[in-house]
């Protein structure tokens, strides 16, 4: 075989190898991104959804078993119990009712692992704001869907 056909041969041998890498990592990320961002989307709609209706339960639904919720000011909520006790603590504590958030941009970090992150706003029962700031969630895919595996965030206010 002459040297411009093996040159050829191994051209087309990289390119090969180049779309099915390409290929694959898309399908990895990007494919399930899009999927996944329509499910993320309805999770922080349903998050306020249960603080307007006082649904304990809906809210649990939304995070898995093994999460944490670090807020400003607290310790950290973690394990199984930790979204009902934070729930209990927000309704409670500091009278979220509902809010808003602002999805600025959203990561795939592999197949079942994705970052979001945000703004978001609070309201009290008067529909009044009293707290807004920033947001970092991590998104975990479960059997049943996308839920909140890790979720920071911090207020813009002064702290008084």
């Amino acid at each position: 075989m002459s040297n411009k056909k093996i040159l050829l041969v191994l051209w087309l041998s990289a390119l090969v190898l180049l779309f099915d890498r390409s290929g694959n990592a898309q399908s990895n990320t990007t494919i399930d991104l899009r999927e996944a961002q329509k499910e993320i989307k309805e999770n922080n709609l349903n998050y306020f959804k249960a603080f307007c209706k006082e649904d304990s339960t809906l809210f649990n639904s939304l995070f898995t078993i093994d999460c944490w919720i670090m807020t400003p000011g607290t310790f950290i909520f973690c394990g199984p119990e930790a979204a009902g006790e934070y729930f209990v603590y927000a309704s409670n504590k500091t009278g979220i009712r509902s809010g808003k958030f602002t999805t600025i941009d959203v990561y795939g970090i592999s197949r079942d692992m994705i970052a979001e992150v945000g703004f978001y706003q609070l309201f009290n029962a008067k529909n009044v704001p009293f707290d807004d700031g920033k947001y970092i969630v991590l998104w975990k895919k479960t059997d049943k869907a996308w839920k909140r595996f890790r979720d920071s965030f911090s207020s813009s206010r002064d702290v008084k």
